[in-house]
């Protein structure tokens, strides 16, 4: 089902994404797949994947049921009483991503996580590595699944150039690794994609027709990879509304050098850092200071500035003033809302 309201929504940011760079990073922070840049989601999980590699108390954080675990929590007090170093906790243990379980994760279609208002495919997103190995119940979405399967091939030490996740026309996704074809919604290795690609890229190489997108020339793993998979039969046609949205996308979310891709990648992570992380770096490389707690608390009011950009074309949203603006008394309409909200992005 959409919603006249969503589809206004994405296209106001649109339009306030080709003036405005904040609204710009608000789309990258809403980890949509309709970009002209995907590999900067990837650069900023890899931040995650060194901090979480080398950062002791990352394994039992990830292996503790709640969303944050006790061993970050503990990390933070102890952190500003000087007891810890950027290394992190003393008697912790860094995260082996090489011993990741893909059968530990449920694989479901996009729209059956997100609420009814799902316009494809300008809400294929792709969460942050750091939620979806944590989901509730481990469910995540095919090419989540493949980002899982991609960071589990780092931890092993292969390198990021020979790999490939691979989006399809019909929600499914794969991570080519060589000659071998992983796909997520079988978890099995298949001779080819069941529909035909819409996107493959890495952190260094992008094919993605729909935003005129095409690095093959100057990765041969990336033009392999096209060759093989690409097939002679084209994706679907998008309807008129969606192809003028991806041509004003493709100009809304591009970015022009280094320093606009390394904003655009913490805006995706949502990610802050303390001095010695990957995201303190990178936050330093674009908007350098000295003044720790002064820096932490600047690059969190930017990243709240591109999540309410962001939020503003999520299909949550999209369901919670469908239920506002509802005809009939207010008190009912009030109550639904906020056991709906309460159900799902408050929870």
């Amino acid at each position: 089902m959409e919603s006249d309201q969503h589809r206004q929504a994405w296209e106001r940011l649109v339009q306030a994404a080709k003036a405005d760079p904040i609204a710009r990073y608000g789309i990258y922070a809403s980890r949509t797949l309709a970009v002209r840049h995907p590999e900067v989601y990837l650069k900023g999980d890899t931040w995650f994947f060194e901090s979480a590699g080398s950062i002791n108390g990352f394994d039992e954080s990830f292996r503790d049921p709640t969303a944050l675990g006790w061993c970050h929590m503990d990390y933070g007090f102890r952190f500003f009483d000087d007891e810890v170093s950027a290394t992190g906790i003393p008697d912790g243990r860094p995260m082996d991503f090489s011993q990741l379980n893909l059968r530990d994760y449920r694989v479901t279609d996009p729209w059956r996580i997100y609420p009814e208002f799902y316009i494809q495919p300008l809400d294929r997103r792709l969460g942050p590595l750091a939620l979806v190995l944590k989901t509730e119940g481990r469910v995540v979405s095919p090419i989540e699944l493949a980002l899982i399967a991609y960071y589990r091939a780092r931890g092993t030490g292969a390198a990021p150039e020979d790999r490939f996740l691979v989006l399809c026309e019909e929600e499914d996704a794969y991570l080519l690794e060589g000659d071998e074809l992983y796909c997520a919604r079988s978890d099995s290795v298949v001779p080819r994609p069941r529909s035909a690609p819409v996107l493959i890229f890495n952190e260094r190489a992008v094919w993605y027709p729909r935003m005129d997108r095409d690095d093959s020339q100057t990765s041969p793993q990336l033009q392999t990879a096209v060759r093989r998979l690409s097939g002679d039969t084209p994706p679907a046609p998008l309807d008129a509304w969606q192809e003028k949205m991806f041509g004003e996308l493709a100009v809304a979310s591009s970015l022009d050098d280094e320093a606009q891709k390394t904003v655009a990648a913490l805006a995706s992570v949502r990610g802050k850092g303390w001095p010695g992380h990957p995201y303190y770096t990178a936050w330093q490389s674009v908007l350098p200071d000295d003044t720790v707690l002064y820096t932490i608390s600047r690059h969190m009011c930017l990243i709240r500035e591109f999540l309410r950009h962001a939020n503003l074309v999520s299909p949550v949203t999209a369901m919670l003033s469908n239920y506002a603006m509802t005809p009939g008394p207010l008190e009912p309409r009030l109550r639904r809302l906020s056991k709906e909200y309460l159900a799902e992005p408050g929870s």
